[in-house]
């Protein structure tokens, strides 16, 4: 916001930016790329997660931790990412992994 505030950035431009790997929030989001890299079981589980068109069911485990690190929402022992920006930078990163 500061950076929108500043006039540096328009609010478009922030949305426009904010997945890619010199955006905004790329300390963020390259921290929990960090997290999922050294599990490739849950980075397949949050995977899944991404690319499914609702909520989907995964292994209670998967579920608590994806859940405890914040990349998802539960609704009902069911998963969907938390928001748009981890499922635009996530998608492509895993897809590529």
């Amino acid at each position: 916001m500061y950076h929108i505030a500043q006039n540096d950035l328009s609010f478009n431009e922030l949305l426009t930016h904010a997945s890619e790997d010199n955006g905004l929030f790329r300390d963020h989001l390259r921290g929990y790329w960090w997290k999922l890299q050294k599990r490739e079981a849950l980075a397949q589980a949050f995977h899944s997660v991404l690319k499914a068109d609702g909520p989907i069911s995964l292994e209670p485990e998967q579920l608590f931790q994806l859940h405890s690190l914040g990349l998802i929402h539960l609704q009902a022992s069911q998963a969907t990412p938390r928001c748009d920006l981890y499922r635009q930078y996530f998608t492509d990163k895993l897809a590529h992994a």
